[in-house]
Parts: C-alpha cells; sequence; structure tokens
C-alpha cells in the first residue's frame, strides 16, 4: 500500500491534468484575472486534490500498521533519534501553518488557496507529512527500488508530451487529448478549447515554463543516477532519457533553472571527479543527442533562447512614466524630464504640457498622437466613457470617467481613485533584477516586519502585496494590469504566507538534511553514494530555484518526497539499504540465466 502510495505520487501525481472553472467571488475577483468572472485551471487543482487524498492515505496506513498491525512493524521515523529534530521542525510549521489559518482574514482562500495555485493549508501540512512519511518508508529498500523503477515511465511519458509541444503545439490543444483533459460537460467545445501557451517555450503538464525547469532541475541527476547504475545496451535508454529531459529544460527557457542546473553538474563533478574520464562515452552520447535536439528545434523555429533583457524595460519609445496620479478629473504622468496631463471634461479629452500649456493632438477617429517631440511615445484612444494611454510599454492603461471623475481600470474591472504608490525596502536599485523580481521583492519584504510569528494565511500573499504601483508595474513588469499575486521567491512566500518562524523552521530542516548528507557524500556507504549524491544535487537546484521561483503544487510534492527520501538515505543503516545495489544485481543474474 505505502509503495503504490509513494509510487503514485513521485511517477503519476507531475502529470495528471484535467479541466476545471471556478467563479471566483469576494477577494479573489479584485486580485486573480478572470474571464468573465470565471478562473479556468487544468494543472493544479486535481494535482493538489490527489496530494492531499494519498498523503492522507498514506498517513492512515502509517498509523494502521501500528494500531492494528499483524505483526511488529519497525518505524525508522520514531526510532532513529536524528529524525526526531525532523518531526520536531515539521510539526513547528504545521503548528504555524494552522495558527496563521486561524486568525487570516482571508481564512477560506487559506484553507483552500487561491485559484491560480491551490497551496492551501491542507496542502502544506501534506508536504511535511509527505517528507515525515517517506523518510518512515524509504528505509526499506523495496521502496526505493519501485520509486526507481516507476521514473523512466513518467520520464518517457514528459519527453514524449515535450517533443509534440516544441515541434506541433501544445497536446492539450490537439481534439483527441482533450476528450481526456475536458469534463464531459464541456466536450462540445473540443477543438474550440485552447489551453495557456508560452510563446517559444514549453510548460509540460507544470502550468508554467519556470516550474517546469525547476522540476526537471530536481530530477536531471536521477536520471544520470540511471546512466550511471546501467551497463552496456541498458546504458541505451538511459542516455535517451537524460538526453531529452536536457532539451526540454533548454525549451522551457528558464534562466535561473539553468543555472540551477549548473549548480547540480558542479555537484556532480566534485562528487564523480574520478569516475568522469571513465564515463566518457555516455557524457558524449548525452550531449550529441541534445545538440541534434537543440540544431533542428533552432532551424525549424521552435526554439526560442532565453533573452538577457529585463522585462518592461524602457526604451527609446516608450515615455518612461516616474510617476502616475489621478486627481479629480485628470491623469498626470511625469517622467525625468517631462510631465502630461490627460483632462476629462464632459467625456472630451484635453491635454497639457508641464507648463499647463495645451498641447494639440493628431486626431484619427477616436485615436490621438502627439507630433510634440516629449510626447511622441504615447497614444490615447478614447472609446465611449473609457480611454487607454498607450506609452509604449507591453500594454495600454484604461481609464473610465464617471460620475465627474476619472479612475483607472484594475483587475477584472475594478475601479481605482489610486494608482500611485512608491512603497517599499530595499533592491531600489536593482528592481530589474531577474526580470523584475527585484520590484517584487521591494513591495514584498516590508510585508514580513507584520509576519515575524504568524502569516497572513497559506496562499493569501495575494490580497497584501500592493498593487496600484501603476508607474512601477509599468516599469519593471510591462504592464499595469499584471497582477503580482506571489513575492516569486519560496522563501519570501513562506515568510509572508505562515510566518517567518515557520521559514526558519524549513531552513533548518534543509540545513539538517545537508549537514549529514555532505558527510555521507565523503565517508559513506558505496552502495547508497550514488543515489545519496543524484538526490543531493537535485534537492540543490530546488532549493536555489526557490530564490526566484514560488513553491508550486506541480513540483514541491516530488521535491518534499526526494528530501525524504536523503533523510532517509543518511539515517539507513548499511544492511538494509545495500539491498538495492543486491537487487539490481540479482536481476542481472537472473536474466543471464
Amino acid at each position: 500500500m505505502a509503495t503504490v502510495l509513494l509510487v503514485i505520487i513521485i511517477a503519476v501525481l507531475p502529470v495528471v491534468v484535467h479541466y476545471k472553472s471556478f467563479t471566483l467571488k469576494g477577494s479573489q475577483l479584485l486580485y486573480i484575472p478572470a474571464n468573465n468572472g470565471s478562473f479556468n485551471d487544468l494543472s493544479m487543482y486535481y494535482k493538489s486534490c490527489l496530494l492531499i487524498a494519498a498523503v492522507l492515505c498514506l498517513f492512515l496506513y502509517f498509523c494502521g500498521e501500528r494500531v492494528f498491525p499483524d505483526k511488529k512493524v519497525a518505524s525508522p521515523l520514531i526510532q532513529e533519534k536524528s529524525n526526531r529534530i525532523f518531526i520536531l521542525l515539521s510539526f513547528v510549521f504545521i503548528i504555524l501553518a494552522l495558527l496563521s489559518l486561524s486568525l487570516s482574514q482571508y481564512a477560506d482562500s487559506a484553507w483552500n488557496g487561491v485559484s491560480n495555485s491551490f497551496e492551501g493549508t491542507p496542502v502544506l501540512i501534506g508536504y511535511l507529512l509527505l517528507f515525515l512519511l517517506s523518510i518512515n518508508y524509504f528505509s526499506d529498500s523495496f521502496n526505493i527500488h519501485a520509486v526507481l523503477r516507476a521514473l523512466p515511465f513518467l520520464f518517457g511519458f514528459l519527453i514524449v508530451f515535450g517533443l509534440v509541444e516544441v515541434f506541433y503545439k501544445t497536446p492539450f490543444d490537439i481534439p483527441a487529448l482533450q476528450y481526456l483533459v475536458l469534463p464531459p460537460s464541456t466536450w462540445k467545445s473540443v477543438g474550440g478549447f485552447a489551453a495557456s501557451q508560452y510563446k517559444g517555450r514549453i510548460s509540460l503538464t507544470f502550468a508554467n515554463p519556470d516550474y517546469a525547469g525547476e522540476f526537471l532541475v530536481l530530477v536531471l541527476p536521477l536520471s544520470f543516477y540511471l546512466i550511471k547504475k546501467s551497463t552496456g545496451k541498458r546504458r541505451i535508454i538511459p542516455i535517451v532519457i537524460s538526453s531529452g529531459l536536457l532539451f526540454l529544460l533548454v525549451c522551457s527557457g528558464s534562466r535561473t533553472a539553468f543555472a540551477a542546473f549548473a549548480l547540480s553538474i558542479l555537484i556532480l563533478a566534485v562528487i564523480f571527479r574520478k569516475a568522469l574520464l571513465k564515463a566518457w562515452k555516455p557524457i558524449l552520447s548525452v550531449i550529441a543527442i541534445l545538440i541534434v535536439l537543440s540544431s533542428i528545434a533552432v532551424a525549424t523555429n521552435n526554439l526560442k533562447l532565453p533573452s538577457l533583457g529585463s522585462a518592461g524595460k524602457a526604451t527609446a519609445d516608450v515615455f518612461h512614466v516616474d510617476d502616475m496620479k489621478i486627481d479629480g478629473q485628470k491623469v498626470y504622468l511625469k517622467n525625468q524630464n517631462h510631465s502630461f496631463v490627460i483632462e476629462c471634461v464632459n467625456k472630451d479629452l484635453i491635454f497639457y504640457d508641464e507648463n499647463n500649456k495645451q498641447v494639440t493632438p493628431v486626431t484619427n477617429g477616436s485615436t490621438f498622437t502627439f507630433d510634440d517631440e516629449r510626447y511622441k511615445a504615447i497614444k490615447v484612444t478614447k472609446q465611449d466613457d473609457a480611454f487607454f494611454v498607450n506609452m509604449g510599454y507591453d500594454a495600454p492603461v484604461e481609464f473610465v470617467y464617471q460620475q465627474g471623475k476619472v479612475y483607472a481600470v484594475g483587475t477584472n474591472g475594478s475601479l481605482l481613485g489610486n494608482v500611485s504608490d512608491d512603497s517599499g525596502f530595499g533592491f531600489k536599485n536593482l528592481q530589474f533584477l531577474a526580470t523584475g523580481r527585484g520590484y517584487i521583492w521591494r513591495k514584498s519584504i516590508p510585508l514580513l516586519k507584520n509576519t515575524i510569528f504568524l502569516g497572513v494565511g497559506a496562499d493569501c500573499s495575494t490580497f497584501f502585496i500592493p498593487q496600484n504601483d501603476f508607474a512601477g508595474k509599468l516599469n519593471y513588469q510591462g504592464s499595469a494590469n499584471l497582477v503580482i499575486d506571489k513575492p516569486h521567491s519560496q522563501y519570501l512566500q513562506t515568510a509572508i504566507n505562515t510566518g517567518v518562524l515557520s521559514l526558519a523552521a524549513l531552513i533548518a530542516i534543509f540545513f539538517l538534511y545537508f549537514k549529514p548528507a555532505f558527510r555521507a557524500l565523503r565517508k559513506g556507504d558505496a552502495a547508497k553514494h550514488d543515489l545519496s549524491a543524484a538526490i543531493f544535487a537535485g534537492v540543490a537546484g530546488y532549493l536555489l530555484c526557490g530564490f526566484f521561483y514560488d513553491s508550486s503544487i506541480t513540483v514541491a510534492p516530488v521535491f518534499w518526497l526526494l528530501l525524504g527520501l536523503g533523510v532517509a538515505l543518511c539515517n539507513t543503516g548499511r544492511e538494509v539499504i545495500s539491498t538495492v545495489h543486491h537487487i539490481n544485481t540479482k536481476n542481472k543474474k537472473e536474466k543471464v540465466k
């Protein structure tokens, strides 16, 4: 039972996709972009449901083994003294998450998660329980062997799915597959349904190319492990798998994932430095296949290499707005050199410069442009009671005139009287950092002063990150319409949602894993050394990604399971874990006969 559940979590959960539509209500309607009040999900909701169900069953099975045992059942999680600190820290996190939920002003969202991530309190608790239960059940080499046997099937599915996405289109847009991912009630829309796509990048079954890259960084070292443990012709399949996964990583276009993968490779190179020369054939084979696939993708214009530019960065064709504000019937746009004023009088638009002199526009129907050199980048389009101001960024800013006042249009049509918010802390001169993440961190960090002990509730940072800094969002994100729903850092996200203390508990867990893992890699048991190294490298890469990516239900369950496996390998005795090697040897001998 435990074996089946572990295999489901690591090999099935990442590829679960099914359509779910939600009608947004209350606060979520103000913060989550929707289509006519609805949010449609393919890749997250049912993953969260499966995780909660699988972890609950695993936990009940663990309890049942001890309450109604047919025979005495060992409990390495409890019996190993070194595990007790992991139990303590995990329950500290769980208690803080529950307390943050109980005091959250958005308790419903803190319980269920917001509709674009579904990482509510039960999911966070599920992560930590999965971690602890993985430590317990991976003390048995049978469970380790079962999970390793399941991985090639997962990798094979992702490679086929990814190749279709790279060279054809996202498989979710293929009618035959839509019958599988859409509920019967929506089958009438088969063929007309369009999944979200990222131009020049692939997201696989992870909803976002960055999450796809993060997942690949986490599991690629395990694919290399499968190469190392194979010999002769048996190496062909692991070599093809590793090459395919590397190609998918390139196609994800995730720069952070590339950097994290480089760290993983460096770790593996240091650990296996003496064996690298002997492994030159499989290494060159992987590189050769990767080069061939990448060359074909580039030649067919199906691969967009990551750019080095920053999102939203102003160019000569942009009126680089440093401040924007609304005052009654007027909208003020200001940059370093000039100001531009738009006044709405009885639905007519009048334009002024910084000296309050009227600026005459070039009128083309309902569109206004300007010959004045100061304002050549500005284009204003009028439509009934609304007008759109395009300053050369990725998207225009929409305003409406109602009851004698001008309002900016926010998320899902909300009306805003204030669009000037220069609050923030740190990163003042680094707001372009990591495609605008410096700006997001600057806006998010001030929230920490109120979340030292308890957070605002799981998944609730969305409701607290300031959204009314239109000038800042234009410059550092490219669009004032963009909702900054998360801090874009797993560590900031945890500190805001469940509190700084809960983050400290997680960091302590990571540190307490790395210390014995590093020691074991230097002097540990040879039978578990290679697998330990693969997990160590993958976990390190994932945690590096965590500085720039939020936690996601699409990737995090596999991370917590592998972290539990890593701890189990550090704690398990030589005699038990060595059976992993003996199983592989036994299988080879049987096939020779």
